[in-house]
């Protein structure tokens, strides 16, 4: 089963989505489909998680990661931010951004709050000042 990005509405919807580019949001629909993931290319976040200062409920880059864009490092400083937490599969839910993400400066992911061991806010930081906030559903693995 996969979830298919529709830009138009769909009557048989499992969730929503936007995406906000300045002023201009543009609105989305998700879909479930029977078809079968056909491809799944493994992605190597390993060099970006060997340069994070990871401690409980915390993830930082000294300096960015080369080789991977700032949204790439963001979503690993997340995943690694959560690890104390025993989760292992997250979705991203929701970014909020309160300026732009810099290439040049490095990130840290702060988790702020936990409910249910499923739910997880976190705050992302840049240039030691909030830049946005995270919101992620994890998969619990300890239980």
């Amino acid at each position: 089963m996969q979830l298919r990005a529709c830009f138009e509405p769909v009557v048989d919807m499992v969730g929503t989505f936007s995406v906000r580019h300045g002023a201009e949001k543009i609105s989305g629909w998700l879909e479930e489909t029977d078809q079968a993931v056909a491809k799944r290319i493994p992605y190597d976040e390993s060099r970006a998680e060997a340069a994070l200062v990871i401690e409980p409920g915390y993830a930082r880059y000294v300096e960015p990661a080369p080789g991977y864009t700032a949204f790439e490092q963001l979503i690993v400083a997340l995943r690694c931010a959560l690890r104390a937490e025993n989760v292992q599969h997250l979705w991203l839910c929701q970014v909020n951004f309160l300026r732009p993400l810099s290439e040049a400066q490095p990130l840290a992911a702060r988790l702020r709050q936990t409910t249910l061991h499923r739910f997880y806010a976190l705050e992302i930081m840049q240039q030691d000042s909030l830049l946005g906030t995270a919101r992620v559903v994890g998969e619990d693995t300890s239980a």
